[in-house]
């Protein structure tokens, strides 16, 4: 079935998409929704290309339009598998003063140490 251009504008670029550029990019990559980390590691690679490039700037309007649906796709494999629990503010900032308090305990304790040999 044949595929009408795309006339949406893709957020960052403003231009409009070659669809045959971007169904080609599609073929190529295959970015399914990861499963695994190695399929994850995969899509991170293959966004990793396109982000040096982009640097350079060197990403037509599809590419760019494909780096941003790689990033979403990504997000959420992350948000899905290493999402953090949700702590209360207070609580956090709790966590954070305990922890600093016995960051600045072990060093005081090193360097002391140090200092006895």
């Amino acid at each position: 079935m044949p595929v009408k251009s795309i006339t949406r504008k893709p957020a960052r670029t403003g231009k409009s998409l070659n669809t045959d550029l971007y169904i080609g990019l599609l073929r190529q990559a295959l970015p399914l929704p990861p499963q695994t980390e190695a399929d994850n590691e995969r899509l991170i690679g293959l966004l990793s290309a396109l982000s040096e490039r982009e640097e350079l700037g060197d990403l037509n309007a599809e590419e760019q339009a494909f780096t941003e649906l790689l990033a979403i796709v990504i997000e959420d494999f992350e948000d899905r598998h290493y999402s953090l629990p949700a702590v209360a503010p207070d609580e956090f900032c709790a966590r954070s003063w305990k922890i600093e308090a016995f960051s600045t305990r072990i060093l005081r304790l090193s360097w002391e140490q140090r200092i006895d040999h």
